[in-house]
Formats: structure tokens, C-alpha cells, sequence
């Protein structure tokens, strides 16, 4: 469930417009993405917006490139319980701030 999960999340994401740190998926962790901002999109219009909408993800952790990405957890009863909707949920909240931040996928 935890591969499925990730999947959706990082598909959905990369229609948005969205790239990730791992140069290739195939080496992406399923239990979380790291998500690199689209161009002209920044940590302040995606992390508290989300947080606003009590959806929680966190910023990036490696020193160099912090303020190129955010992580976004997909484990546990978040992947297995389907019924909840929580990856919907997300990447419903991510579609709602970018539209709110003006964002438009070339």
C-alpha cells in the first residue's frame, strides 16, 4: 500500500508541475516525498497554507538545498487505511494553495 500511495502521490505532484530531489523515482523513498518547489513557487506559499489547512508536511532538511523542497509523509495508516483519504486530502490542499498563489504549469 505504501508503494501504491507514493505513486499517486508523485505522479499527481509532477502533473502539477512539481520535481523531487531523487534524480530518478526508482529511488524515491515510498514512505515520503521530497518535492522540489515549482519555479516562482516558495516554501511560504505552500507550507503554512497547508498548515492552514491542517494538513502538515515539513521543510527540507539537506543544508545546500532546504528552500528547493518539502517532505511530504505517506506512511503508515495514512497509505494503508484508503478510507481516510489522506493522500487525496493533500494533494487536493497543494492543488488549492498554488491556485491561491497564482501558480500556472507552463
Amino acid at each position: 500500500m505504501h508503494k501504491e500511495a507514493s505513486k499517486k502521490m508523485k505522479n499527481e505532484l509532477e502533473a502539477l508541475g512539481f520535481g523531487f530531489v531523487p534524480l530518478d523515482r526508482k529511488y524515491a523513498a515510498n514512505g515520503m516525498s521530497a518535492v522540489r518547489y515549482p519555479k516562482g513557487i516558495s516554501a511560504a506559499d505552500i507550507v503554512p497554507k497547508l498548515a492552514e489547512k491542517d494538513i502538515v508536511v515539513a521543510g527540507g532538511l539537506h543544508k545546500a538545498i532546504a528552500t528547493e523542497y518539502f517532505r511530504i509523509g505517506h506512511m503508515g495508516i495514512t497509505a494503508t487505511d484508503t478510507a481516510r483519504g489522506d493522500v487525496e486530502r493533500v494533494i487536493k490542499g497543494v492543488k488549492e494553495v498554488l491556485d491561491a498563489a497564482g501558480y500556472k504549469k507552463d
